[in-house]
Order: C-alpha cells, then sequence, then structure tokens
C-alpha cells in the first residue's frame, strides 16, 4: 500500500488541470470601474458641534462573484451585509430573525438620502428611519483625520 501512495497522487495531480490566477492588474481594473460609484463615510452633527451619527461603510467588490458587499460600522454595531446597486444608489438588507431590515441609499447631486423599513411577514413595511446627508468634501481618512463639522 505504501508503494501505490505516491502513484495514486501523482495521477490524481495529472488528472486535474491547473488553475489558471487571473492577472491581477485586470481584476483590480475591474474592482476599480465597478467600486467608482461608491464611496462611503458618514457623519451627523448637532447644532453646537457634538457629533450624533458616525458610520462607516467599506463595500467591496467581489470579481470572482460579480456581487457587492458591505462591512458596515455605525454607532458601535458591525456587519457585513449584501448590496444591491439601484439606478441611483443601492439597497442593503439585515436578517433580524423574522424580520427584515432593509436599507435604501440614493445617491443624487452631492447628498445622499437614506431609509431604513423592517419588514414583519403579513405586515406592511415600517419606515423608522430616515437621513440626509450633504457631502461637503473629500477625505483624507484615516491619515488627516474626520472632515469637521461646518
Amino acid at each position: 500500500m505504501k508503494s501505490l501512495a505516491p502513484a495514486l497522487l501523482m495521477t490524481v495531480a495529472l488528472a486535474c488541470p491547473a488553475q489558471e490566477r487571473l492577472d491581477p492588474a485586470a481584476l483590480m481594473a475591474v474592482q476599480r470601474e465597478a467600486m467608482a460609484k461608491l464611496v462611503i463615510e458618514g457623519r451627523g452633527y448637532e447644532s453646537d458641534g457634538r457629533t450624533t451619527f458616525n458610520a462607516l461603510g467599506i463595500i467591496s467588490y467581489d470579481v470572482a462573484k460579480g456581487v457587492y458587499t458591505m462591512r458596515s460600522y455605525a454607532m458601535g454595531d458591525a456587519g457585513d451585509f449584501p448590496v444591491t446597486l439601484t439606478a441611483d444608489g443601492f439597497t442593503w438588507s439585515i436578517p433580524a430573525g423574522p424580520t427584515t431590515i432593509r436599507y435604501n441609499a440614493v445617491v443624487k447631486d452631492g447628498t445622499w438620502t437614506e431609509v431604513g423599513d423592517r419588514t414583519v411577514p403579513g405586515k406592511d413595511p415600517a419606515r423608522f428611519f430616515e437621513m440626509r446627508l450633504t457631502r461637503i468634501g473629500a477625505s483624507d481618512w484615516p491619515g488627516v483625520g474626520a472632515i469637521a463639522p461646518q
């Protein structure tokens, strides 16, 4: 049996075609094109300058699967969620037992409007969240720090 083991391994290795890795530059070009639509960091401020909302969403594009996913950090919570692009933004949802929380973001003319609806089977969706963010400039986060309130 010991003398057959190397021969069996060699046969299996020869029978399996080599997996070719796509050119990394080509993969990154596809990702850059897909990601050109999405950059996300949001903060909300009170009139006295206090931060009342702080979120960071990192959206990535998986070339092999052809899907977007988001790693979200908001107000002490974090999670990974599928993202679907729409004509003017994107949607993402969070399964929560029998309930689904669905967010719809629209990005237009420097303004990000996002709503959240809670859906329970057998009931109409209930809106529980709405925000409007206005782009005030690019961020060098994390190197330079956050954008200050205006």
